[in-house]
């Protein structure tokens, strides 16, 4: 098969040339639209004529036109490449006198298929009407102006919907772009906070120790007696308020190192019996004030943990002292402990009031204090012991009994391969949500 190529681009023209001689055919190749006209005719006549539409000079268009006007390149079909997708190019492609077209890019399959099927429909006689979609014909017995007015509103409708493509993607595209920008703000704002509070630290906490150093020591200096007495209350007031602020700080610097992921841990094995016996020791003054008694029960050959001790007594101080804080007078605590499928759980259970069904799903929510009274909770203890337990590898959960009380638990993994310390991810999983039957 001969193929005259009318192509500007040599970049593209070596390709098709390289593409066709690969399947056989005998490949001429113009550069511009003139030139390939007189190739047509000065040669013996091709099978078919391959032209690219937007070049200098003369457009495919043309070409095809004067082919056509030509009686003796009339006959030649001419099949067009092109990169318009207005369904007006493909009407001035038919009017011109094409006999088919390949939109750009095209895949080196495709074209071929395109070429060997329209030399092969040319062949036929006038009367037949053979159209061939993805490798299937079908005879088609309706009117060349219905048929033109068919795809003609089909390329219409398929241009739409590719612009409307386009126009997503710029959308989502421009979408990505804002979600970077707010990406990078929030990382650029957190570390800014971070080094506020780092700096805000840092300058409270020595003052602050001056502060309940020296009210410690004015409580033992004043005279003993009535009129020291309320010297006395004043200093014990300005202590309790030095240390609730350490303690705020404390707090902060906790919540911002583990929304950082860089809340650290220094890991060793532990008996799960000691660790709430020193928690229940460090607490007991607390309980005593309201006459409550703390009951401790651990199971027998109950497992090791390993975890960081100082951070696993947070979190079971923090547990124990809010169920102190809502056990009512000459209430009860349980603290225990019990180890199954390569886990250990801790529980704290009170006989207080027990939580609102309402408050259970924010209760471990950064700042929320909905199950808290009156008092100056800052909301965070609950939120940090979430975040040190996860960063365990455990869950933390609350469940609400019935007949009255709350009991909230946790896990950690058993003692198992060694790891001396670990920076905790950023990442938080799910809180389970418990209701005792």
């Amino acid at each position: 098969m001969r193929v005259v190529v009318i192509e500007d681009s040599k970049t593209q023209a070596h390709r098709l040339r390289r593409l066709l001689e690969r399947e056989g055919f005998t490949v001429l190749v113009a550069e511009d639209g003139e030139a390939g006209v007189r190739l047509c005719s000065d040669a013996s006549l091709p099978d078919i004529v391959v032209s690219d539409v937007l070049m200098p000079g003369i457009d495919g268009f043309e070409v095809c036109r004067r082919l056509k006007a030509a009686p003796a390149t009339r006959d030649v079909p001419v099949l067009l490449l092109t990169s318009l997708t207005d369904p007006q190019d493909v009407v001035r492609a038919l009017a011109a006198g094409a006999d088919n077209f390949v939109t750009k890019p095209y895949d080196d399959a495709r074209l071929l298929a395109r070429i060997r099927s329209t030399v092969a429909n040319h062949a036929r006689s006038a009367d037949e009407s053979v159209v061939e979609v993805q490798g299937e014909s079908f005879r088609v017995n309706a009117p060349p102006a219905r048929i033109l007015r068919l795809l003609v509103s089909s390329l219409e409708d398929a241009t739409v919907r590719n612009l409307e493509l386009e126009q997503s993607r710029a959308e989502l595209a421009l979408v990505n772009q804002q979600r970077e920008g707010l990406i990078i703000a929030e990382r650029t704002a957190r570390q800014a906070r971070e080094e506020l509070l780092a700096i805000v630290a840092h300058d409270l906490r020595t003052p602050l120790g001056v502060i309940g150093l020296s009210s410690n020591a004015l409580q033992d200096a004043v005279p003993a007696g009535a009129d020291g007495e309320e010297a006395r209350a004043l200093a014990a007031l300005a202590e309790r308020a030095a240390k609730q602020m350490g303690r705020l700080i404390r707090d902060l610097l906790d919540v911002s190192s583990i929304e950082a992921g860089r809340l650290r841990f220094e890991f060793s094995d532990h008996d799960p019996a000691a660790l709430l016996a020193e928690a229940t020791n460090l607490l007991a003054p607390l309980a005593a004030q309201k006459s409550i008694s703390v009951e401790t029960r651990v199971a027998a050959g109950v497992a090791l943990v390993r975890c960081d001790r100082d951070r696993i007594q947070q979190v079971l101080s923090n547990l124990i002292g809010n169920a102190i804080k809502f056990t009512p007078e000459s209430g009860k605590l349980v603290l225990s402990a019990s180890s199954a499928e390569g886990q250990v759980t801790f529980f704290v259970t009170d006989n207080g009031p027990g939580i609102p069904d309402e408050i259970i799903p924010r209760i471990f929510d950064r700042h929320w204090t909905g199950r808290g009274r009156a008092g100056a909770d800052t909301g965070l203890g609950l939120y940090i012991a979430k975040g040190i337990v996860e960063a365990h590898e455990g869950r933390i959960a609350v469940a609400v009994i019935p007949a009255g009380g709350t009991e909230f638990s946790f896990t950690l993994p058993c003692a198992g391969p060694e790891r001396n310390s670990w920076v905790s991810s950023p990442e938080a999983s799910a809180t389970p949500l418990m209701k005792r039957n």
